[in-house]
């Protein structure tokens, strides 16, 4: 080997070094990701195994770039909420720098963004109102429609993103609506509790309806015993996206591939995949909750597509 060779080695080394060692070449090292159980988005299979939705997408971005990712269910449960100037869940994960990225159904909000980044978003859904299913429910299609009946009480998951929407709102039909809730005292301790108290107001003549982001209404309203009905109250409600420490690197390469997905029509067939009813009259049991969808994902491209039989 000549001297000449020998020194461009020496200069070079600790460069192609650095290269092969930082993953941007080759799957060598994988992304610590952690991700939340909440179905259709994400559930654990009985092999262990974490499927729905999130993990699907995850999927195609790992297949169209060279990252990897390793998951880990968030131990407290929970998406983030800030406490005592403390995150929790997702959020305060990643502000630790204990993973890179949160995977699930993430609303961006001003808040998180002062100490996460979020990704472009994946998907954009109303706000509905979960109630049970009977005759004349379409009639309420609008908040402006909740107010002025005497029907149904209405309510929310109390320390929700939804229930702080309300809280601090500025807008005055959604503050009426919030001191509708007050005074009524509806607030759920969870989603699970709200679903329970819904269904039990089928044997009352004052029924109860549950607030609730469209994704999780349209996906209980499709699910048997097919007995609740979703109607979307406040259009284009909130955004979901990934969210990822501020250090990660990698956040455009993710902004581009989700782009792609969108476009492609790739993310409207793996909603439909998992949102598929159960229910054998769904068209009366959602009501309109995915068109916010398919706008977010280019609902020219892929209604063309679907009018084609492609």
């Amino acid at each position: 080997m000549g001297e000449p060779f020998r020194k461009i080695l020496l200069l070079l080394g600790p460069l192609l070094l650095v290269n092969s060692c930082d993953g941007s070449d080759a799957r060598t090292s994988k992304v610590d990701v952690t991700i939340i159980v909440d179905k259709p988005f994400c559930y654990e299979s009985s092999d262990g195994v974490f499927k729905g939705f999130i993990p699907d997408m995850m999927t195609a971005i790992e297949e169209m770039t060279k990252l990897s990712f390793d998951y880990k269910e968030i131990e407290d449960g929970k998406y983030g909420t800030l406490s005592k100037g403390q995150w929790s869940g997702m959020i305060g994960k990643l502000e630790r720098k204990e993973a890179m990225i949160a995977a699930g159904p993430i609303t961006v909000t001003n808040d998180r963004r002062t100490v996460v980044d979020f990704t472009t978003p994946f998907m954009t859904v109303d706000l509905a109102l979960l109630m049970p299913k009977e005759d004349g429910a379409r009639k309420i299609a609008s908040a402006e429609d909740l107010l002025h009946q005497n029907d149904l009480n209405y309510g929310l998951v109390h320390g929700t993103s939804t229930h702080e929407f309300f809280k601090s709102t500025n807008v005055e039909t959604y503050a009426r609506m919030f001191d509708a809730m007050t005074r009524h005292g509806i607030f759920f301790s969870s989603l699970e509790d709200g679903i329970k108290n819904v269904r039990a107001s089928l044997k009352e003549t004052q029924r109860i309806g549950l607030l609730v982001e469209s994704a999780k209404a349209d996906y209980l309203a499709s699910q048997p015993p097919c007995d609740l009905i979703a109607v979307p109250i406040i259009k284009n409600y909130r955004q979901y996206a990934l969210a990822v420490a501020k250090t990660y690197s990698k956040k455009d390469q993710l902004n581009r591939t989700i782009e792609e997905l969108k476009t492609s029509g790739k993310l409207a067939k793996l909603q439909s995949k998992w949102w598929k009813s159960l229910c054998t009259d769904a068209s009366s049991n959602v009501a309109f909750g995915w068109m916010t969808i398919f706008v977010t994902l280019g609902a020219v491209l892929v209604v063309e597509k679907w009018l084609k039989g492609c």
